[in-house]
């Protein structure tokens, strides 16, 4: 009976690939081989990588006194993530990875020019105090589009032979003097004597430069950077490279920072020009009205002739009590001098009584008042009753009395007519006086009210003015400062070894082709 076997398609014979690859092991071995030279190569002829980092506290940038804050705002601002909140530091990550503060960073570090210097198949950068110097004019790098190479040989003489490529454009010169300049079609590019320069050097010594435009090399450090934040719960962010050579991943990390916080300066010090250039306009119209307004309270205190209330109605009060008292003093003495004219002028021959008016000028003294004139009247009128008692009628005595009566009478009538005229024009003025205070006294209520709105409107003048004057200062303590929003904690840091990411892709790539190379010529 015949048995039939079968074989599952799916099944691997390594047996088969075994004996495949071995009866070709030689290729295999070579293809292996070449890979690998390939891969080393490639690892020792690229320049090693080096890993910089940096940290830089965002603090917060409110200009804002914390004595005169918002009480909400302060709040949020102490229980927030950090100083500035996550927010806050998201946007500043943003300002800072920008391309405006990458190009600033090429212009300050000129990184437009990668100067490297061979020894054999390797190359080693050039960055700081560089042997030579290779570049082009700032504005042809500004508007660079096609990259540009040079390869330099210094002789031990000190001339200089150089090859240069600028897209499909070519040219060369030998045995030059330093500086020497040639000319492309994109612009003219220097070589001239850099600051390490060893002239007593006797061996040729070979350079390779690369000049790229502003943009292309903006775009390439945009890439590089790379900047998140430390750490959740704070405001601090880091900024990381990885660049050939130790001293420019350093350098290019610390310029980004400097940049960021001179793009923050500037940005401070425009904003407070502006309000400074807002606040002059404004504080020189306040100033005006505030000189109108301080006219229009002299004018309205000289037209009123008003003070204030608080200081005058004392006063006016007394003044009108004392022209009150003094007109009924003069209106007592009227009708004093009335009655003693209205007596004397309808012969009554008796005694006529004194003035009793308490403060009157009428009851002044017996040698100058008119109580000497009624005094010296009674005395005569009271001898007169003597003599009338015991002389008769023709008596010499009785008749000097009569005389001197009569005499005395028409003096007092004279006398008293004057002083009643002048007491009558006294009452007048002081009843204009005082009608004159009562009506001051009685305005004195609307003259505040107006005066009030007067003042009103000066005070909050001169509040505006003031804060106004405050604020100008505190713009101009801005625009002046040159206190940063970015506090840099720890400057660039470089890696001691350099970084072993790219030979390790590089040998797994190496590993992959040649797994690839086996499976292809098994297949």
């Amino acid at each position: 009976m015949a048995t039939n076997t079968t074989t599952d398609k799916n099944e691997i014979d390594l047996r088969r690939i075994a004996r495949a690859i071995r009866s070709h092991r030689w290729i295999y071995l070579g293809g292996c081989a070449l890979i690998a030279a390939m891969a080393t190569a490639f690892c020792c002829i690229t320049q090693p990588r080096y890993e910089s980092t940096a940290t830089m506290l965002i603090e917060d940038s409110s200009s804002e006194p914390a004595q005169t804050a918002n009480p909400m705002a302060q709040m949020m601002r102490t229980f927030s993530i950090g100083g500035a909140s996550t927010t806050s530091v998201d946007n500043e990550i943003m300002l800072v990875n920008t391309m405006d503060v990458m190009r600033r960073t090429v212009t300050a570090l000129n990184l437009n020019t990668e100067l490297s210097e061979r020894h054999g198949l390797r190359k080693r950068l050039l960055f700081a105090e560089p042997p030579l110097l290779v570049g082009m004019a700032r504005s042809v790098l500004d508007t660079l589009t096609v990259p540009v190479k040079a390869e330099i040989t210094l002789h031990p003489d000190g001339k200089v032979s150089a090859s240069l490529k600028a897209g499909k454009y070519s040219a060369q010169v030998s045995d030059a003097t330093l500086p020497v300049s040639i000319p492309t079609p994109l612009g003219d590019v220097t070589i001239a004597t850099g600051p390490s320069l060893d002239t007593a050097s006797t061996d040729s010594r070979r350079f390779v430069a690369a000049l790229t435009g502003t943009p292309e090399a903006s775009a390439m450090l945009y890439k590089k950077v790379i900047i998140e934040i430390a750490d959740k719960m704070s405001d601090a962010i880091s900024l990381t490279i990885t660049d050939v050579g130790r001293d420019r991943g350093r350098a290019i990390l610390d310029e980004v920072m400097r940049q960021y916080n001179i793009k923050r300066l500037e940005r401070t010090h425009l904003i407070a020009e502006a309000e400074i250039r807002f606040l002059d306009e404004r504080i020189a119209d306040i100033f005006s009205e505030l000189t109108e307004s301080e006219k229009r309270v002299e004018q309205f205190k000289t037209k009123a002739n008003f003070i204030s209330i608080g200081n005058e109605a004392p006063i006016l009060l007394e003044k009108s009590l004392d022209s009150h008292e003094e007109t009924l003093k003069t209106t007592a003495e009227i009708a004093y001098f009335e009655q003693i004219l209205n007596t004397l002028r309808q012969g009554h021959t008796g005694l006529l009584p004194a003035v009793v008016i308490p403060g009157s000028s009428a009851s002044a003294g017996s040698e100058s008042g008119p109580n000497a004139f009624i005094t010296a009247y009674n005395e005569q009128v009271m001898l007169r009753q003597e003599l009338l008692r015991s002389a008769k009628p023709g008596n010499t005595a009785l008749i000097a009395a009569e005389q001197r009566i009569d005499q005395l009478r028409t003096s007092i009538i004279s006398s008293f007519t004057q002083l009643l005229e002048g007491a009558r024009m006294a009452e007048d003025r002081r009843k204009g006086a005082t009608g004159a205070l009562d009506s001051h006294l009685h305005a004195l209520p609307s003259y505040e009210r107006e005066f009030m709105e007067i003042f009103r409107d000066n005070n909050i003048k001169n509040e505006l003015y003031t804060f106004l004057l405050q604020k100008r200062e505190n713009a101009l303590l801005q625009y002046h400062s040159e206190n940063t929003t970015g506090f840099i904690i720890d400057p660039a840091i470089t890696a001691l070894k350099p970084s072993a990411r790219r030979p390790l892709t590089v040998t797994a790539l190496a590993l992959v082709a040649m797994l690839g190379f086996i499976g292809a010529g098994v297949s």
